[in-house]
C-alpha cells in the first residue's frame, strides 16, 4: 500500500469549488439585488408620476402650457423610465379617487369628474396605475427549469402610487 503525499490534494478542487461559489451563490444573489434595485427605481419612478400628475390644474383637458394629470403622469414617467437601463412600461393608467368624508367610502373615476368637485363633502385623490417589466442583469438561457422571471425573463410588476390632488377644482376638465 503506497503512503499518500500530504500535500497538492486541492489543486483539483479549487477549480470547482470556485465555479461551485460563483455559479450557485455570487450570480444568484448579484442577479436578486439588481431587480431589487430595478424595482425600487421602479416604484420610486411611478410615485414620481403621481405626484407631477397631483399637481395638474385639470384632469383630461390640458394645454402646451398646463399639461392635464393623465398626461404629466404619462409623460414623467416615461422620461424617467428613460434614465434607466432595463426598466421598460407598457401602460399607465391614471384615475380619480374619491372619499366621502362622512362614510368614508371610496370610488373610482378613470374619466374627469361630472360635476365640479365639492371639496367639503369628499376628499379626491390622483392614483397612477404602471404596469411595465424589469429585466435581469443576467439572462441565463438554460432550458432546464424552464422560463423564470427575474433569472431569465423579464419581471412583469405594477406598481400603484396615490397623492392628494392639490387642484380638484379642475378634476372636471
Amino acid at each position: 500500500m503506497k503512503a499518500r503525499s500530504k500535500s497538492g490534494t486541492s489543486i483539483i478542487e479549487v477549480p470547482f469549488s470556485i465555479w461551485l461559489i460563483l455559479t450557485m451563490v455570487l450570480m444568484p444573489m448579484l442577479a436578486m439585488g439588481t431587480v431589487t434595485l430595478r424595482a425600487s427605481l421602479m416604484n420610486a419612478v411611478v410615485q414620481d408620476g403621481a405626484h407631477a400628475a397631483s399637481k395638474a390644474k385639470t384632469f383630461e383637458a390640458g394645454t402646451a402650457e398646463k399639461p392635464s394629470a393623465v398626461t404629466l403622469a404619462q409623460q414623467t414617467i416615461n422620461e424617467m423610465v428613460a434614465k434607466f437601463p432595463g426598466l421598460t412600461i407598457d401602460k399607465v393608467d391614471t384615475d380619480i379617487l374619491i372619499t366621502n368624508v362622512e362614510t368614508g367610502t371610496k370610488t373610482r373615476s378613470e374619466e374627469k369628474l361630472s360635476a365640479p368637485a365639492d371639496s367639503s363633502k369628499f376628499i379626491y385623490q390622483i392614483e397612477t396605475v404602471a404596469t411595465g417589466k424589469i429585466d435581469p442583469v443576467f439572462s441565463f438561457n438554460s432550458d432546464l427549469f424552464g422560463t423564470i422571471p427575474g433569472l431569465n425573463a423579464p419581471i412583469v410588476v405594477a406598481y400603484v402610487a396615490r397623492e392628494m390632488a392639490e387642484n380638484p377644482q379642475g378634476l372636471d376638465k
